[in-house]
């Protein structure tokens, strides 16, 4: 069981002991956005999943992870099901090599201007994304809309906020209306409105 759970950076801190809610967790760099569920004791055998191979404090540092763990904790539906794994996580590296090319282009600018988007990192990096795009909506553009939600549409759709808050010149959703169509579908449900940032 998880006795203490605090949020260090972009770091999960758990103590082992007894249950918590998670209401929204969330560092100055968005890491656990819209992470929520209730955290419960599952069983394998005699010993509580949560406790397998935890000492008294472990610190889980990657969004991604954290979200792994989370996952394999909560009593909701999984966000990794594994009746299509491999696509799920297809679909999750996806979106973490466009949150990556989209990123390390906003901190690339930060520390020498605009100017480094014609190096050749830069272009690498705009190629990249244009790419991700490209292949994003061949893939997701025709895609009908699932009851349930997996971890590699939230990647997805949180890379394509992320795109279009920080580079707005890319005009990811003038220039593929399917996938923005598709966008559209994953950021109206709940979990999204209720944890879009104002």
């Amino acid at each position: 069981m998880i006795k203490d759970l605090k949020v260090k950076g972009s770091s999960l801190v758990l103590k082992v002991g007894t249950k918590a809610v998670i209401k929204r967790l969330m560092d100055s760099k968005g890491s656990l956005t819209g992470l929520q569920g209730r955290w419960r004791q599952r069983h394998d055998g005699d010993r509580p999943f949560c406790e397998k191979g935890l000492t008294d404090a472990v610190t889980l540092s990657e969004s991604m992870l954290i979200t792994v763990y989370v996952d394999g904790v909560s009593p909701n539906l999984p966000m990794l099901p594994t009746v299509n794994l491999a696509e799920v996580l297809h679909l999750a590296g996806l979106g973490q090599n466009l949150m990556d090319a989209a990123f390390t282009t906003v901190i690339a600018r930060k520390h020498y201007n605009n100017e480094i988007d014609e190096s050749e990192l830069g272009q690498r990096r705009s190629r990249a994304i244009q790419r991700l795009l490209n292949q994003l909506n061949s893939e997701l553009g025709e895609k009908q809309q699932a009851s349930t939600i997996n971890l590699g549409e939230i990647t997805i759709a949180i890379a394509l906020d992320y795109l279009a808050f920080r580079l707005p010149e890319v005009n990811w959703k003038e220039e593929y209306p399917q996938l923005q169509v598709w966008h559209c579908g994953v950021t109206s449900r709940a979990s999204f409105q209720d944890t879009a940032f104002a």
